[in-house]
């Protein structure tokens, strides 16, 4: 979640940092979704940004420092998407999709 005036690209690059000890530079937006209130949430924008590839030191570095998180793992697209709430899991498959045509996807 982004901070009071705080960019959504300076949001993911900070969330990374703390939740995951990843200092990456968030390249361009993959998708932006607006999501309708639900339960107790007020309506919100989700951003996906190309974070690149890592090198091998960046991925071995990875380490969970928020409990938020109980683990992570790097699997190929197919299985996180069976990982994934159906919902993620379509944005999952719709920012692969953008990030392999060089476009932006938009969903309300």
């Amino acid at each position: 979640m982004a901070e009071g005036n705080e960019p959504p690209r300076a949001a993911g690059e900070r969330e990374l940092v703390e939740e995951l000890g990843l200092a990456v530079v968030a390249g361009r937006v993959l998708t932006l979704d607006w999501v309708g209130p639900h339960g107790p949430w007020d309506d919100l924008l989700v951003f996906v940004f190309d974070g690149g590839t890592l090198s091998a030191s960046q991925a071995s570095g990875v380490r969970i420092s928020d409990p938020e998180i109980g683990a992570f793992a790097f699997v190929e697209l197919a299985e996180a998407k069976r990982m994934l709430r159906p919902d993620v899991a379509r944005r999952l498959a719709r920012a692969h999709r953008a990030l392999e045509a060089g476009s932006t996807d938009y969903l309300e």
